[in-house]
């Protein structure tokens, strides 16, 4: 940063930083309330929503934390799920701006501040940090983020790809909240993040929602964390996703311009669908997913070759049957003797 930034010196705006819990291990959870409460932006607010836990240390740990430091707010609720937990969180949050994160995660020390400078500088409602995918066994993979210009900017990074549809590793205006609701698309007590961003990409204008370009956010990779169980959920709701994304897009979009990135959007979230094991509800929806894939070239050369072998293997039994096998049985083979192979082949090549 630069040594005398003016919005450093006027940093009095009261963030709130909205914490859902439920269930989660103390290690983590304690991990995350400090990441919280140590931000080099002190005017904040730190609300924990205790979403109906039965875990025993939960609230003692909650009620620790709100002694030892009088920003912190706790609140208790009956367990209706991450969205209701995040609404409740809005509507008691007193900040001009609001962050979301979830209890198994964790903010960079300034996270909060170079939200808020970029949000000052570019006059922006929302502001999108990168952020760490982190794994259980310590490595991490960084995720960055991009957004060019143009009135469908956003939608377009959504469909692509280039902007995450979460609701954390953001910073919100709390005036959005006023305009667009959590609650507006609600699928059960399932997560509804995508939906909510799909929102604000018809309510926005685009060049008020900017990308910070830097990581503040650690996402944890675990089988048992919150987000994880979400995907569990939302394997169930897959369907209801793309139809839900392909009408709305239809309703509010000039499709004409925003083509190629809803194709690839259809063609990742069927190749996703498949490789997670779910039958296609019904064969004209398969068979528009295959004239997708085979009449727009620009997108499927930007698949993957796992996204397009799952793909081709779907549509034809006997490819899927056999990359099963070479799934399951030979290529962990493979992996297991490749090095000893490449040796003993390195070694007759020397001789």
């Amino acid at each position: 940063m630069d040594a005398f930034n003016p919005h450093l010196h006027n940093m009095n705006k009261l963030i709130s930083i909205i914490i859902p819990v439920y269930n989660v291990q103390e290690k983590y959870l304690r991990q995350c309330i400090e990441s919280a409460i140590n931000q080099t932006y002190v005017q904040i607010e730190i609300i924990l929503i205790n979403d109906g836990s039965t875990d025993p240390h939960i609230l003692p740990t909650l009620n620790s934390f709100q002694e030892k430091d009088k920003r912190i707010v706790v609140i208790n609720k009956k367990n209706e799920g991450v969205t209701y937990a995040r609404q409740t969180g809005i509507e008691n949050a007193r900040g001009e701006y609001i962050m979301f994160l979830d209890c198994d995660d964790f903010l960079t020390p300034n996270a909060a501040e170079s939200l808020y400078i970029k949000a000052k500088q570019n006059n922006a409602l929302i502001i999108i940090g990168n952020h760490w995918m982190l794994h259980e066994d310590g490595q991490k993979e960084l995720v960055s983020l991009t957004l060019n210009n143009g009135k469908e900017a956003y939608i377009k990074a959504l469909l692509s790809g280039n902007c995450n549809g979460t609701i954390w590793a953001k910073l919100f205006q709390k005036s959005v909240f006023s305009e667009i609701s959590l609650l507006t698309v609600t699928n059960g007590k399932k997560d509804n993040d995508t939906l909510f961003n799909y929102l604000l990409a018809d309510k926005i204008k685009s060049e008020r929602i900017i990308c910070l370009g830097e990581s503040i956010y650690f996402w944890r990779q675990r089988a048992d964390s919150t987000t994880q169980s979400q995907v569990k959920l939302a394997d169930e709701s897959i369907f209801f996703i793309v139809e839900w994304v392909n009408k709305f897009v239809h309703e509010h979009f000039d499709v004409k311009e925003i083509e190629n990135e809803l194709a690839l959007f259809n063609l990742k979230i069927w190749s996703l669908s498949f490789a997670w094991g779910l039958i296609c509800p019904n064969k004209s929806s398969k068979k528009e997913l295959y004239e997708i894939y085979w009449k727009n070239k620009s997108a499927r050369k930007q698949l993957s070759n796992m996204e397009r072998t799952i793909l081709l293997c779907e549509k034809n039994p006997l490819l899927s049957f056999l990359y099963k096998i070479y799934q399951n049985t030979i290529k962990p083979v493979l992996k297991e003797n490749f090095l000893s192979f490449y040796l003993k082949l390195t070694r007759k090549n020397i001789k």
